[in-house]
């Protein structure tokens, strides 16, 4: 019944003695014969393990004694006929025993003929020939070592290719390498001979003077910082006299005790003999400078005359950088 798998068996006869011939060909009786539908098989040979087992219920003997090959039939208008392009497959066993009984010698077991009851309709019925039982685990040794040797003298010529072809890179190799050693020994004969002119000194120069012109003008971009200069002005900002709101208490015995000038910012740090914000009170941000609020610390000391709890003010300057020097200008 064609779309599902058809087996039509015939009981093995007992089996003639073999001859010693390459081909051997036994009548269609000989053998056990079934159809499966198109996808199973793809191509001709040995019948894979699991289309055996879509045949297992359809002989009359365990499925393990028989060696089963495969031929697949084509529709007479030439066009697969399966699903998805795959034509009906033939299925053709024996028993092992059979085979194992061969002599040496043989090297081909095929059917005279095929029974035309598994050959699906439309189908043309394939050469017998194409049906050979001595394949697989049964594949004759002479065959075996024929197709041994003929990979071997396949895989012998690639190597054999790839040598020559790998000698020819490195031959083409060591001639640029070459090549390139000479250039480079002519290039320096050429320095050589010219190095008494000054012409590679002359460069090394120009090259050496590109560099500072760099340097230089990376340099005139930046505002220059005059430290003297912000020493003085922070230092003739010192009170002299007490601030606008002193009751008695004066700046006179007010310390510094660390002063730090620096491009981004100065540091101003003064010992108060009274309270702070009389120092805070009299000492004026001298012009072109900012300053950040202070930072106070009360209670440090005590003024032997009045009583009074020292401190420490430290203020925190920065020099305001005017426009056109910002962008470089003068």
């Amino acid at each position: 019944m064609m779309g599902s798998t058809t087996a039509t068996v015939t009981l093995a006869a007992p089996a003639p003695s073999s001859r010693a011939s390459a081909t051997l060909t036994w009548p269609a009786d000989r053998f056990y014969w079934a159809t499966l539908p198109p996808g199973i098989v793809r191509r001709d040979g040995v019948l894979p393990p699991g289309a055996i087992e879509l045949v297992r219920d359809q002989v009359p003997v365990p499925i393990e004694q028989l060696h089963a090959a495969a031929v697949l039939a084509t529709s007479r208008t030439g066009e697969a006929s399966g699903a998805g392009g795959v034509d009906h497959a033939i299925v053709c066993m024996i028993e092992r025993e059979a085979l194992r009984s061969l002599d040496p010698g043989v090297l081909m077991l095929t059917p005279e003929t095929i029974p035309a009851c598994v050959v699906p309709p439309g189908m043309d019925t394939p050469d017998p020939s194409r049906l050979n039982l001595l394949t697989g685990e049964f594949e004759p040794r002479a065959v075996r070592s024929h197709r041994r040797r003929r990979a071997g003298i396949v895989l012998g010529a690639i190597a054999i290719s790839c040598l020559v072809v790998s000698l020819d890179l490195s031959r083409r190799a060591e001639q640029l390498r070459r090549i390139a050693r000479n250039d480079t020994a002519a290039a320096q004969a050429v320095l050589a001979r010219v190095s008494g002119s000054g012409v590679p000194d002359a460069i090394a120069l120009e090259r050496e003077l590109e560099q500072l012109r760099s340097i230089a003008s990376l340099a005139g971009r930046a505002p220059s910082f005059d430290a003297p200069r912000a020493l003085a002005e922070i230092v003739g900002a010192w009170p002299g006299n007490a601030g606008p709101g002193d009751t008695g208490t004066s700046v006179e015995g007010a310390l510094p005790q660390s002063l730090s000038v620096r491009p981004d910012a100065s540091t101003l740090t003064v010992r108060t003999p009274g309270a702070p914000a009389v120092f805070l009170a009299a000492w004026k941000t001298p012009a072109g400078w900012t300053s950040a609020e202070p930072r106070v610390q009360s209670g440090v000391q005590s003024n032997a005359q009045g009583g009074a709890e020292g401190g420490l003010v430290t203020l925190e300057l920065k020099q305001v950088i005017p426009s056109d020097t910002k962008g470089g200008g003068r």
